[in-house]
């Protein structure tokens, strides 16, 4: 299945002024350490969760096989709530949220982001093709 890319617009040109564009100025975010899942739970809503053992800044890589198309979530949150479940309701608006489509190649496919980073201990899984294990996620 082909990207159809529907309902695009065309560019609009816009005037931007003389004010000089400067990139802000960083220290590079490179990986340090690497963490494997403590334990893998459904929480008693039925979310498939990802429990890092810590609270830690940084992003997961997903290894996954599937279809073309089919999909991988995974959503990030630092506690559950007193019940147990995935708790976002502190991240106000932010999504924490990364989102992979698989090319379907029918080999393990391997994502991580490379702009963007999370705060979490905790990751819930959701449209994983198939049954996944520790293995899949670092």
């Amino acid at each position: 299945a082909k990207y159809k890319a529907k309902g695009w617009q065309p560019v609009a040109v816009k005037e931007a002024g003389n004010a000089s564009i400067v990139a802000t100025y960083n220290e590079p975010i490179r990986k340090q350490e690497r963490f494997l899942p403590q334990r893998i739970f459904t929480t008693p809503k039925g979310e498939k969760v990802i429990d890092f053992g810590q609270n830690l800044v940084g992003w997961v890589e997903v290894r996954a096989i599937g279809q073309a198309g089919s999909k991988v979530t995974l959503l990030h949150a630092e506690v559950l709530d007193k019940a147990g479940n995935f708790y976002t309701d502190n991240l106000r608006a932010a999504k924490q949220k990364c989102t992979y489509i698989l090319e379907g190649t029918g080999k393990a496919e391997v994502f991580e982001p490379h702009f963007t980073f999370q705060g979490f201990g905790f990751v819930q899984v959701g449209d994983y093709p198939g049954e996944f294990t520790a293995d899949n996620f670092t």
